[in-house]
């Protein structure tokens, strides 16, 4: 394989509690309920805000609407995951990430969140030893998000490679979804954020890892 195409929340970090609370506080604060935990899962993981707010309201938004509840949530999720001490990448994605780079393989990450998060995560986790801003696409509403396939297409055109030359780590079921419709060579499924039985479930990973210490993701030659 040429080409590792990355989410990021819930793959590359296990952030999604904070993601969660901040989800629940927002969206609660709209339609004055609290959301439930299979809301979360269905409509929410691995989609793209716009469409999260779209949903919950019941009618379409305004993208300067959308983006005024958007920029509140992930600002209240930066400073929850600031404030916690859990800004790390996931056990073993550093060495990964080294050997990758090492090897000549071209990296990219793929995700849902927006361009402030980046910068954000940037800083937290030094992401330019292995990433450009060309190698990161994040959600600048520009494109469909998953579990459309065009963000996963989209970073294998940067990248310059093909689909079928290319393996994709995500941890949402959109996000599964999107790989497989961007008919990508493997899809790894990282659990340690994620259901895991929903995810093996629905059988459509080629592979099931918790980490990337994981002795499965040891053993598989990718």
């Amino acid at each position: 394989m040429t080409g590792y195409l990355f989410d990021f929340n819930g793959t590359c970090i296990f952030d999604g509690r904070y993601h969660d609370m901040a989800w629940r506080d927002t969206i609660s604060s709209l339609i004055g309920r609290r959301i439930t935990d299979e809301e979360i899962r269905k409509y929410i993981y691995g989609t793209n805000n716009k469409d999260i707010v779209k949903h919950f309201l019941g009618k379409d938004v305004s993208e300067e609407e959308a983006r005024e509840i958007w920029d509140g949530k992930e600002e209240m999720y930066r400073r929850l995951l600031s404030e916690s001490g859990d800004a790390k990448l996931a056990p073993g994605l550093t060495e990964f990430f080294d050997r990758l780079k090492s090897e000549g393989k071209k990296l990219a990450i793929v995700s849902a969140a927006n361009r402030a998060n980046f910068e954000f995560y940037f800083d937290a986790f030094d992401l330019s030893k292995w990433f450009t801003w060309e190698s990161i696409v994040y959600d600048d509403g520009k494109r469909r998000g998953k579990p459309f396939p065009d963000m996963w297409l989209e970073a294998t055109r940067r990248l310059d490679v093909a689909p079928e030359d290319s393996v994709v780590f995500e941890d949402s079921l959109n996000g599964i979804l999107a790989a497989k419709r961007a008919v990508v060579a493997k899809i790894v499924a990282v659990t340690g954020d994620a259901d895991i039985d929903t995810l093996k479930d629905q059988g459509i990973a080629d592979h099931y890892i918790k980490d990337y210490e994981d002795e499965v993701f040891i053993n598989c030659c990718f």
